[in-house]
């Protein structure tokens, strides 16, 4: 598998991400024939057939995104590949289209499945949207993965419970659990964390540190997950 980039920066706002940091909020292009001159000389002379797109987040704009499917079905090429989501913001055409180009799986980076935890992450979209999303790239034959994160601020024991509810109605999907959110300096969890007296100015996050909400920590995560 080889990573490809169609974009560079994010202008959304998860309160623990680096990628804004790291890339800037404003939204750089690949040009559409150009990823897929790439795409194709590695097939040609190296015989790659499975590309991720490392974007940090692909759905962001659906016309550029739209773009690169169509060039990549005109060439025909025998190609798979998979990315980043978000769960939001994609209707069943979109989806489609993509499957089309040679998509086959979907990582989404929901984080949780409670609306609390999702506003505190500032997600931008809702459990509903989450729960869509899945169902459509199901209908559509794509695999589906959401990543999801325990004991971010505001965690309690009844959204984790809320979590673990909803992700079991979710259909054909894995899920990737996580206890514990890794603090970034200038991160919204960092500012959270120096507020709390959790670090100081002069922790620099180098060794990793992770946040977790008021009685709640690894175990207690974990322990909860496994009740049902």
């Amino acid at each position: 598998m080889i990573g490809l980039q169609t974009k560079r920066g994010c202008p959304r706002r998860c309160s623990y991400c680096t990628y804004p940091l790291i890339e800037g909020r404003t939204l750089h292009y690949a040009e559409p024939q150009a990823s897929a001159d790439e795409m194709e000389r590695l097939f040609r002379d190296y015989g790659v057939r499975y590309f991720f797109v490392v974007d940090s987040v692909f759905n962001l704009n659906a016309e550029h995104e739209l773009a690169f499917a169509e060039e990549l079905c005109r060439r025909g090429l025998p190609l798979n590949w998979g990315a980043f989501f978000a769960p939001t913001g994609a209707d069943g055409a979109y989806w489609h289209t993509l499957k089309r180009s040679g998509l086959t799986h979907v990582e989404l980076g929901t984080d949780s499945l409670s609306d609390t935890m999702l506003a505190s992450y500032q997600k931008g979209f809702t459990v509903d949207e989450a729960m869509r999303t899945t169902a459509t790239c199901a209908d559509v034959g794509l695999f589906c993965a959401h990543y999801i994160i325990f004991g971010g601020p505001g965690e309690t024991p009844d959204t984790i419970r809320e979590t673990v509810a909803n992700a079991e109605r979710l259909p054909r999907c894995v899920l990737f659990p996580f206890a514990g959110v890794r603090v970034y300096p200038r991160t919204s969890v960092y500012a959270d964390a120096m507020r709390q007296g959790r670090i100081t100015e002069e922790d620099d996050c180098l060794t990793p540190t992770f946040y977790f909400a008021e009685g709640l920590d690894a175990r207690r995560a974990w322990g909860i997950l496994n009740e049902g």
